[in-house]
């Protein structure tokens, strides 16, 4: 890989891009890094951890994938998703709640799943794998209800239809925290051990690589890469952070790391930070594809 000039294009791709950006990409052993190990707000991004520890809970047979939660208008966090549209009463299996907080990034299948594992558990799941950079401290609807004031203990109808409201009118603190984060260098380790098996059994790996590789999202890592190169990622987005994790197939089977964290962008700065990271993406699949042997290997 060559890491001066990938470096080099990234300080030119980032100078006319409001906001401070992150990026660690490992491919074959090498690894370059752009602001790698300073922390960055996760936003969604934080659902990877969410997504491993409840497949640990499945490993041990505390849970089941297949069994049914029904979704009632109580259990309605704000932000994006499918499960908000519907009717309340729905009822959906564990794995499809997986499904939705991955590939669509759904913030009430997200917090339904964060209730039944545990933030605590999530943590200690991602400690006993070595992650200590990654700091995961509350689900989607306790991160909305903190930055515009309301109180996130309170899962009542009245202060969920107040953190809503206020949600819509922009009544957000300045300056409040931005509540989960970690490191680009610590995300490119864990979408690696993820999809290399490393982080779970074979039979979790399959549920985790099936789901990341459904990302419907495709505005950033996917954005320019070549028709059919395969990507399991998974974006965030929010208070200032445009982001997206994960790994890029190589030819050959090889498989390229890629972390893009943000903070600060502006509001009107998404679709130059999106496109940031495409480039970004796209210029390390090239300068990594372009130097492979004819095994395929970096």
């Amino acid at each position: 890989m060559n890491a001066a000039g990938l470096r080099a294009f990234i300080a030119e791709a980032a100078s006319g891009v409001g906001g401070t950006f992150g990026f660690c990409i490992r491919a074959g052993g090498d690894e370059v890094a752009w602001n790698a190990d300073q922390r960055f707000p996760l936003a969604s991004v934080f659902k990877i951890g969410v997504l491993i520890g409840l497949l640990d809970r499945v490993a041990a047979g505390r849970e089941r994938l297949d069994t049914r939660v029904t979704v009632g208008a109580g259990d309605i966090s704000p932000g994006s998703g499918i499960l908000c549209e519907l009717a309340p009463g729905a009822a959906v299996t564990v794995r499809d709640l997986a499904t939705l907080m991955i590939i669509v990034s759904d913030n009430t299948a997200t917090d339904l799943l964060c209730a039944r594992v545990g933030i605590d558990r999530i943590v200690e799941s991602l400690r006993r794998r070595g992650y200590r950079e990654t700091e995961i401290r509350e689900d989607c609807f306790g991160y909305f209800a903190r930055v515009v004031g309301a109180d996130p203990d309170d899962r009542g109808a009245e202060n969920r239809a107040e953190v809503a409201r206020r949600l819509d009118a922009g009544q957000l603190i300045p300056g409040a925290d931005a509540g989960d984060g970690s490191t680009p260098r610590e995300m490119a380790r864990i979408f690696l051990d993820v999809v290399e098996g490393r982080a779970l059994g074979r039979a979790e790996t399959a549920v985790a690589v099936d789901l990341l590789q459904r990302q419907h999202a495709a505005s950033r890592i996917p954005l320019l890469l070549p028709s059919g190169t395969t990507a399991w990622h998974k974006t965030g987005t929010g208070g200032g952070a445009v982001n997206d994790c994960g790994v890029i197939g190589l030819p050959g089977g090889g498989r390229l790391a890629f972390a893009a964290l943000s903070r600060d962008v502006p509001e009107d700065g998404t679709l130059a930070a999106e496109r940031l990271i495409g480039r970004v993406a796209r210029a390390a699949f090239e300068t990594v594809a372009g130097g492979m042997d004819a095994g395929g290997r970096p």
